[in-house]
């Protein structure tokens, strides 16, 4: 776009102004006009962010009333022991901080693949822009347990991260988006659930660079697409290949990656509770498409393989990520929809 402008801006000059030497004129006129352009783009895009949100939080609050609950997350590694204790007792009072939500009265992902997702407002954090999110499926929708284990594998992926960031094996620094527990007093339509994933609202387009059926993105030998297959690829190593981490989708910012829904899959049978985890299946289906790129031997990784040598089936290569349980439907409010279609955002989906 800058070359066309320069070209454009020089072919003019010329003919109005014919000079022997304007190359020098034509590049720092072009530059001083793109720069007040960057400029000016940036702060009208501040100004929409806030005026958005303020749309956002007003839809919000017209849709429903506070929400009282408990709000909470785990920190790994206590974790595994925080869980397991509240799942064993699922009726125990939560160790969590009162808290208060406004939840959107619909979600603003009808195509939600996992789960859906709604608007959010946080009482103590009324700036902040949040997601609440559901599961999707008739078994999880309602089940503690569910929300529980996925607040376990984010623990995971948390320290994941921070062995993959402290490797410098790659320019690009990894930041898995923080994920809170909400558990409501009372159940909320539209599932009258009382459990949901709280986490910060991505703002910007995602992009998805693998899948949890071996599905990869178009070029993965350079930039973050190769980063993000090394990235899983390094899981299955530090686990001690027990599992491996894909789905590997989120928010590209310069060299900053926000992570967000992470799927994995466990050499040992998965639970019921992980639908999106297919076992030794996932983990073949993975290694099937994956080839080893300068990240990857950088960091050793090329002799940390499972055995393929069976005739273990593998997944279908899909972008989607796939679960093995039926999809509970619900109805986009309209509201919602015409927010979206006006502001041009891209819709948060699992």
């Amino acid at each position: 776009m800058m070359n066309i402008f320069r070209a454009l801006w020089k072919e003019v000059c010329g003919r109005i102004f014919p000079v022997q030497d304007l190359e020098g004129h034509t590049n720092l006129f072009s530059d001083s006009v793109s720069g007040s352009l960057h400029n000016n783009v940036q702060k009208a895009r501040e100004k929409l962010l806030v005026w958005n949100t303020k749309r956002f939080m007003t839809q919000i609050q017209e849709d429903s009333e506070w929400i009282p609950g408990k709000l909470g997350t785990f920190e790994h590694p206590q974790a595994r022991n925080l869980l397991s204790r509240i799942l064993a007792e699922p009726t125990a009072e939560l160790a969590f901080n009162s808290a208060k939500l406004h939840i959107a009265g619909a979600p603003f992902n009808q195509d939600g693949n996992n789960k859906y997702v709604f608007h959010c407002q946080h009482a103590q954090r009324p700036k902040a822009r949040l997601v609440a999110k559901v599961y999707n499926t008739e078994a999880r929708v309602r089940n503690q347990a569910a929300y529980l284990q996925e607040l376990d594998v984010s623990s995971k992926t948390q320290h994941y991260v921070d062995a993959f960031n402290k490797t410098r094996a790659s320019n690009i620094h990894f930041i898995s988006v923080r994920v809170e527990y909400f558990y409501a007093d009372t159940p909320v339509p539209p599932f009258n659930c009382v459990h949901y994933l709280v986490e910060e609202f991505l703002d910007g387009h995602l992009e998805k660079f693998n899948s949890n059926s071996g599905w990869t993105y178009k070029n993965v030998a350079t930039g973050m697409a190769e980063v993000a297959q090394a990235f899983s690829h390094f899981t299955y190593k530090l686990s001690h290949r027990k599992e491996i981490l894909v789905d590997v989708q989120g928010l590209a910012k310069d060299t900053l990656f926000y992570m967000h829904d992470i799927a994995r899959h466990t050499k040992e049978e998965p639970s019921p509770l992980e639908p999106m985890n297919h076992g030794q299946k996932g983990i073949c289906s993975f290694f099937k498409s994956h080839k080893c790129y300068a990240t990857c031997l950088k960091l050793g990784l090329q002799s940390c393989w499972p055995d393929m040598s069976g005739s273990m089936e593998v997944l279908p290569k899909v972008r989607e990520s796939l679960q093995n349980t039926a999809v509970l439907h619900s109805a986009r409010s309209s509201q919602c929809q015409s927010i979206l279609e006006d502001n041009g955002e891209e819709s948060e989906s699992d």
